[in-house]
């Protein structure tokens, strides 16, 4: 770094210090040029806290409480991540805003629905993430091994 761009005086011992520990990323940026981005990506619940509501389970957004947090609502917001990757990084329910998210907690209305890219396997794999009784939901490992013979299956299918 410092061979190519001139080196701010109060960065040369941070350079000295990432020479001696080769596992150390430096990351340098201008204050004036870093903002939020995500901002818009969270609800202000009111009391103080805000939340990412679109990538939350229902339960959880409802009863904010320790006890709704469990493995399968994290199911559900790895649900959510799938669907978001195969939307080309298009925001959950971009169409509807935050209160109208909130509105709709456990109705219809905040389906996703498929993305066309989204193979219809890894889409029956997103609705089972977001299913709407907790324990209908797959376990991570459960997730795992579908993806597993998704993937092994689909491999068979192309080599035959």
């Amino acid at each position: 770094m410092s061979t190519q761009h001139p080196v701010f005086p109060k960065l040369k011992p941070c350079l000295n210090l990432s020479l001696l520990m080769s596992f150390v990323v430096l990351q340098v940026s201008l204050p004036g040029l870093c903002r939020d981005v995500y901002a818009d990506e969270y609800f202000d619940i009111g009391d103080g806290r805000i939340i990412p509501l679109r990538w939350m389970a229902p339960e959880v957004v409802a009863d904010a409480s320790e006890r709704c947090w469990t493995s399968f609502a994290d199911v559900w917001s790895f649900g959510v991540v799938v669907y978001e990757v195969f939307a080309g990084g298009r925001r959950p329910l971009d169409e509807r805003s935050d209160v109208e998210v909130l509105a709709g907690l456990n109705s219809s209305a905040n389906r996703l629905t498929r993305p066309p890219s989204c193979p219809s396997d890894v889409w029956t794999l997103v609705e089972a993430c977001m299913a709407d009784f907790v324990h209908r939901r797959p376990t991570f490992s459960d997730v795992v091994n579908l993806i597993y013979e998704s993937t092994t299956s689909s491999a068979m299918n192309s080599t035959a």
